[in-house]
């Protein structure tokens, strides 16, 4: 009897020394991974993908829509200043909501022209910066939504933007949608005033790519150069 009892004391104090050692692995390989609040300092292999992550809008944020658009107005109305003044100066995102109501139909057709979004230039600097970023260990993604006027051209020419300035291995990083506050990340920068969609609070913080036109939005998330995204962001993400 006295050693079946002995038997039972060693089997539970063996069962007991493993659970401890379950629990503790447990406890260091996949308990919790210690959630960073924003500017804390970053060890390496502490931040988890979605802290990491850059979503970053192509539209006149990674590209310079406004410089294609003008150079095809010129074309067609090559004695319109005025127009081009309000194109440069532009008040309103929407593009076309910068002109008098006769011209909108000529600015629509612009941007619904097949082979328009390919031939965008990269703003000054954005090609670097985003290799950059990469190579800090930052997950950049490109969300962009599709222009209302011309899904079927504009989502391919998007692709054949990404290939022609970044290469094939870049096209993984391309989110076409929408609906941006359902993307998940750290922070999107984007030039759009203000990005709402079907999620009222997004998980990103919405870093605003300087333009003209959201001038009179107030935030202490603004990057007005690409040569200087180290600075604007360093409070944000991890790199």
């Amino acid at each position: 009897m006295a050693g079946v009892l002995i038997g039972v004391a060693l089997t539970l104090s063996a069962q007991q020394i493993l659970s401890k050692v379950f629990l503790k692995k447990n406890e260091s390989s996949s308990g919790s991974i210690p959630i960073l609040k924003r500017g804390d300092s970053v060890k390496k292999g502490t931040v988890s993908i979605l802290e990491k992550t850059v979503l970053i809008d192509m539209d006149n944020t990674l590209v310079d829509f406004d410089k294609e658009f003008i150079k095809r107005w010129k074309k067609l109305r090559p004695d319109d200043e005025k127009s081009i003044t309000q194109i440069m100066n532009r008040m309103h995102f929407e593009l076309e909501m910068n002109f008098d109501a006769e011209l909108i139909p000529v600015a629509e057709e612009i941007m619904a022209t097949e082979g328009f979004y390919i031939e965008f230039d990269p703003q000054p600097g954005a090609v670097n910066a985003v290799k950059e970023m990469v190579d800090a260990g930052l997950n950049v993604m490109f969300c962009t939504a599709p222009h209302p006027l011309q899904y079927e051209s504009c989502v391919k020419e998007k692709y054949a933007w990404v290939r022609k300035h970044f290469g094939e291995e870049y096209l993984k990083r391309l989110i076409i949608t929408r609906d941006k506050t359902l993307v998940k990340g750290a922070i999107l920068i984007d030039d759009k005033p203000k990005v709402q969609g079907a999620c009222e609070k997004p998980e990103w913080i919405h870093v605003v790519f300087d333009q003209p036109y959201n001038q009179d939005v107030t935030t202490p998330y603004r990057i007005k150069s690409w040569r200087g995204w180290q600075e604007s962001l360093a409070s944000l993400v991890p790199y």
